[in-house]
């Protein structure tokens, strides 16, 4: 049985504050990098938009951003950083 929707959303937004050198996450968006995959879960009860720019790996398409449905998740392969002139 999953938590309820509020306190998931409680401990989601606990853990992406306490994260550091991140891009900031939507309340209740989960992120995890291993290697060159990085995982998305809209732990929340509305739809989110992430902004990544790479390849979505599920739909095999490139990407500028991902809208999570709730409970919903992606694997993205971001693309490496545009470098500064």
């Amino acid at each position: 049985m999953s938590a309820p929707r509020d306190r998931r959303c409680a401990a989601c937004s606990t853990a992406t504050a306490r994260s550091s050198g991140r891009p900031t996450l939507p309340p209740c968006v989960e992120a995890a990098r291993r290697g060159e995959l990085v995982t998305l879960v809209n732990h929340g009860a509305d739809p989110v938009t992430i902004t990544i720019r790479g390849t979505d790996l599920l739909a095999h398409t490139a990407v500028g951003e991902i809208v999570l449905q709730p409970d919903g998740f992606a694997f993205v392969r971001p693309s490496p950083p545009e470098e500064s002139p």
